[in-house]
């Protein structure tokens, strides 16, 4: 390391480190300023220990590709190939792998290697440049959504980012989604919060998506209610909307009521939806039974006059979901030919 031989025009790296800048600044000792002719790096692995270094090399580098110089590289081995390479090496040795179809230089060394008697010692030949090329790859909108989706699963395990009070604008901090009303500890105001937002859960099957509802659980064999944020008598007001993902509306616009509220412990369920739209729900509770007599029953379809009504305690209307588009219905299968 620190030399400058840029008359060579070859490397051979062996021993690999479990380092992989070692490796690298080895070969940046040819491959440098000066350097005019194409420079040749032949990695030799040896089977066994030495090959998990190496892939763990990789696995570093591919690291360091996604995080410091924001790459896109597609993972090379998955964890149980990673896995594997810590059981014991067997001793009877093994044909060599499927000729690659990575192109090689003519001046390269490698088929001459692979050519001539020495071959049995050759158990595979890869081109290592090619693991770390950026695929450029651009996500999905399925991809989008499951890592907007993600994102929401993963903050309403976390604080509130705020929680404020709107009579002395005082800033609470650390408090969790389960709790829907705070009492102030500067001037004793009831705070109301809104729930948190909706995560969307993908059954298997076209046009259907779920929606769970942060600290709502019900048992799923008898569907009888596990846990809920809400008191005994508060129900969910849900609204959800379908939007055309080249026109995306406003915050508050086509939302849609439906006939009944949502009880505790409940799962959204949404059926029968187009593949080609997108879809979002977002949820208020009430913190009570009714004490208006708009509507008594947790079922009660006038639950949007108790709503209005303004006497029962509403929260606001948690953040929407992600917007989630549903699985298309299947390819029809061709008529089988006579």
């Amino acid at each position: 390391q620190g030399l400058n031989l840029a008359a060579a025009s070859r490397v051979i790296v062996f021993d690999a480190s479990w380092n992989p800048s070692n490796d690298t600044q080895a070969v940046y000792r040819a491959y440098r300023y000066g350097q005019s002719r194409p420079v040749y790096v032949y990695r030799l692995i040896s089977e066994g220990f030495e090959q998990c270094m190496y892939r763990q090399q990789v696995v570093k580098l591919q690291l360091a590709g996604r995080v410091l110089d924001e790459q896109t590289l597609e993972a090379t081995y998955s964890h149980e190939e990673l896995k594997d390479l810590w059981r014991p090496v067997q001793l009877v040795p093994q044909a060599m792998d499927a000729p690659s179809t990575v192109a090689f230089s003519e001046e390269s060394w490698v088929h001459g290697l692979t050519a001539s008697a020495y071959r049995s010692w050759v158990l595979g030949v890869e081109d290592h440049q090619m693991k770390l090329e950026d695929t450029n790859e651009m996500l999905n909108t399925r991809d989008k959504e499951e890592a907007a989706n993600d994102l929401i699963r993963d903050a309403n395990k976390m604080s509130r980012e705020e929680a404020v009070c709107h009579q002395c604008n005082h800033l609470h901090a650390e408090v969790k989604w389960n709790t829907l009303q705070l009492r102030c500890a500067k001037c004793s105001h009831i705070i109301i919060l809104p729930p948190a937002a909706p995560v969307v859960k993908r059954p298997e099957g076209p046009g259907h998506l779920m929606f769970e509802m942060h600290g709502e659980s019900s048992s799923e064999a008898d569907g009888k209610l596990t846990g809920s944020i809400l008191p005994i008598g508060g129900v969910y007001h849900l609204q959800w909307r379908e939007v055309e993902p080249s026109d995306p509306p406003g915050p508050d616009e086509g939302w849609v009521d439906p006939k009944k509220p949502m009880r505790r412990g409940s799962t959204i369920s949404k059926r029968k939806l187009s593949s080609l739209k997108q879809y979002q729900v977002r949820v208020r509770g009430r913190l009570s039974g009714c004490t208006c007599g708009k509507a008594p029953a947790d079922t009660d379809s006038n639950y949007l006059e108790c709503a209005r009504a303004g006497i029962c305690t509403w929260t606001p209307f948690s953040l929407p979901s992600v917007l989630s588009t549903p699985e298309p219905e299947p390819a029809p299968t061709a008529a089988p030919t006579a």
